[in-house]
């Protein structure tokens, strides 16, 4: 029979940071950069969201994302299987 061993591993968790741009994927697509970072945005505007971890290791999975007029409408953005 052969033995077994436990191991134990660690790993730190990722720093991620998440902004958005005055831009589009269309625009990564054909090799733009992101515009800049913005803080407000109005509906139809096109806005790019970008989630950023400092670690190959892990990813990010964004579900069950809105957005919300504040008076009790609501759009889904990405459902629940992200």
């Amino acid at each position: 029979m052969i033995p077994t061993t436990e191991l134990e591993a660690r790993h730190g968790i990722p720093g991620c940071s998440y902004s958005i741009h005055r831009s589009s994927i269309e625009d990564l697509d054909e090799g733009k950069a992101a515009g800049p970072p913005i803080q407000f945005a109005r509906v139809g505007d096109r806005v790019l969201h970008q989630w950023h971890c400092n670690d190959k290791m892990f990813g990010v999975l964004i579900n069950n994302c809105y957005v919300t007029d504040g008076f009790g409408k609501k759009a889904d953005v990405i459902n629940d299987k992200g």
